[in-house]
Protein backbone atom coordinates (compact mmCIF):
# COMPACT_ATOMS: atom_id res chain seq x y z
CA UNK A 1 0.00 0.00 0.00
CA UNK A 2 1.22 3.47 -0.64
CA UNK A 3 -0.20 5.39 2.11
CA UNK A 4 -3.77 6.03 0.33
CA UNK A 5 -6.28 4.74 2.37
CA UNK A 6 -8.39 1.80 0.71
CA UNK A 7 -12.06 2.49 -0.05
CA UNK A 8 -14.71 -0.47 0.09
CA UNK A 9 -17.87 -0.07 -2.45
CA UNK A 10 -20.78 0.82 -0.19
CA UNK A 11 -22.65 -2.55 1.06
CA UNK A 12 -26.07 -2.28 -0.52
CA UNK A 13 -27.58 -4.84 1.77
CA UNK A 14 -28.70 -4.70 5.27
CA UNK A 15 -28.36 -7.80 6.59
CA UNK A 16 -26.33 -11.15 5.76
CA UNK A 17 -26.10 -13.17 2.89
CA UNK A 18 -25.88 -17.22 2.70
CA UNK A 19 -23.93 -18.64 -0.56
CA UNK A 20 -25.44 -21.78 -0.79
CA UNK A 21 -26.12 -23.14 -4.46
CA UNK A 22 -29.73 -23.57 -4.07
CA UNK A 23 -31.51 -25.19 -7.43
CA UNK A 24 -33.91 -22.90 -8.04
CA UNK A 25 -37.11 -21.85 -11.19
CA UNK A 26 -37.64 -18.89 -12.02
CA UNK A 27 -41.15 -17.52 -13.82
CA UNK A 28 -42.05 -14.19 -15.70
CA UNK A 29 -41.40 -12.42 -18.11
CA UNK A 30 -38.74 -10.37 -19.74
CA UNK A 31 -38.05 -7.33 -20.92
CA UNK A 32 -39.41 -7.87 -24.20
CA UNK A 33 -42.30 -9.72 -22.95
CA UNK A 34 -42.07 -13.00 -23.65
CA UNK A 35 -42.17 -15.66 -20.58
CA UNK A 36 -39.64 -16.85 -18.67
CA UNK A 37 -38.96 -20.56 -17.01
CA UNK A 38 -35.32 -20.99 -16.21
CA UNK A 39 -33.71 -23.45 -14.04
CA UNK A 40 -30.56 -21.90 -12.13
CA UNK A 41 -29.01 -21.72 -8.78
CA UNK A 42 -29.16 -19.48 -6.13
CA UNK A 43 -25.53 -17.13 -5.90
CA UNK A 44 -26.58 -15.37 -2.32
CA UNK A 45 -29.64 -14.91 -0.62
CA UNK A 46 -30.64 -13.31 2.20
CA UNK A 47 -33.62 -12.05 4.49
CA UNK A 48 -34.75 -9.28 1.94
CA UNK A 49 -34.17 -11.24 -1.12
CA UNK A 50 -31.61 -13.34 -3.16
CA UNK A 51 -29.40 -13.07 -6.73
CA UNK A 52 -28.97 -15.29 -9.16
CA UNK A 53 -28.10 -15.64 -13.36
CA UNK A 54 -29.96 -16.30 -16.12
CA UNK A 55 -30.00 -15.98 -19.48
CA UNK A 56 -33.65 -13.63 -20.24
CA UNK A 57 -33.44 -10.02 -18.56
CA UNK A 58 -36.30 -9.57 -16.47
CA UNK A 59 -37.54 -5.64 -16.75
CA UNK A 60 -36.39 -3.53 -13.44
CA UNK A 61 -39.70 -3.74 -10.84
CA UNK A 62 -41.42 -6.87 -12.43
CA UNK A 63 -42.39 -9.86 -10.18
CA UNK A 64 -40.88 -13.14 -11.08
CA UNK A 65 -41.91 -16.40 -9.06
CA UNK A 66 -39.28 -18.44 -7.48
CA UNK A 67 -39.23 -21.57 -6.30
CA UNK A 68 -36.12 -23.26 -4.52
CA UNK A 69 -35.04 -25.83 -3.70
CA UNK A 70 -33.49 -26.31 0.02
CA UNK A 71 -30.84 -28.68 -0.88
CA UNK A 72 -27.83 -28.30 -2.57
CA UNK A 73 -27.93 -32.48 -4.26
CA UNK A 74 -28.33 -32.42 -8.25
CA UNK A 75 -31.32 -32.25 -9.97
CA UNK A 76 -35.19 -31.45 -9.30
CA UNK A 77 -36.17 -34.63 -8.99
CA UNK A 78 -34.37 -35.19 -5.70
CA UNK A 79 -36.33 -35.31 -1.88
CA UNK A 80 -36.51 -32.39 -0.25
CA UNK A 81 -38.03 -28.94 0.76
CA UNK A 82 -39.43 -26.23 -1.05
CA UNK A 83 -39.42 -22.33 -0.80
CA UNK A 84 -41.53 -20.34 -2.78
CA UNK A 85 -41.24 -16.58 -3.60
CA UNK A 86 -42.95 -13.77 -4.93
CA UNK A 87 -39.66 -11.78 -6.18
CA UNK A 88 -39.77 -7.76 -7.52
CA UNK A 89 -36.25 -7.15 -9.45
CA UNK A 90 -34.62 -4.55 -7.71
CA UNK A 91 -31.99 -4.15 -10.63
CA UNK A 92 -30.38 -6.74 -13.19
CA UNK A 93 -26.33 -6.77 -14.27
CA UNK A 94 -24.60 -8.32 -17.70
CA UNK A 95 -22.75 -11.23 -16.75
CA UNK A 96 -20.04 -12.87 -18.67
CA UNK A 97 -21.37 -15.45 -20.77
CA UNK A 98 -24.29 -12.98 -21.97
CA UNK A 99 -25.98 -14.06 -18.70
CA UNK A 100 -28.05 -11.48 -16.15
CA UNK A 101 -27.36 -11.07 -12.70
CA UNK A 102 -30.61 -10.23 -11.35
CA UNK A 103 -31.25 -8.94 -7.36
CA UNK A 104 -34.49 -9.30 -6.30
CA UNK A 105 -36.73 -8.24 -2.69
CA UNK A 106 -38.66 -10.68 -1.75
CA UNK A 107 -42.74 -10.55 -1.41
CA UNK A 108 -44.00 -13.01 -0.07
CA UNK A 109 -42.27 -16.29 1.05
CA UNK A 110 -44.24 -19.70 1.58
CA UNK A 111 -42.96 -23.84 1.63
CA UNK A 112 -44.43 -25.95 -0.27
Amino acid sequence: MNGAAMVRPRERRRHGRICVPFRTNVTGTDVDGAPICANTVVDNLGVGGLYFRMMQRPTIGSRLLIKMRLSVADGFDVEGPFVEMDGEVLRTEKRQGGAWGVATKTMSTRFV
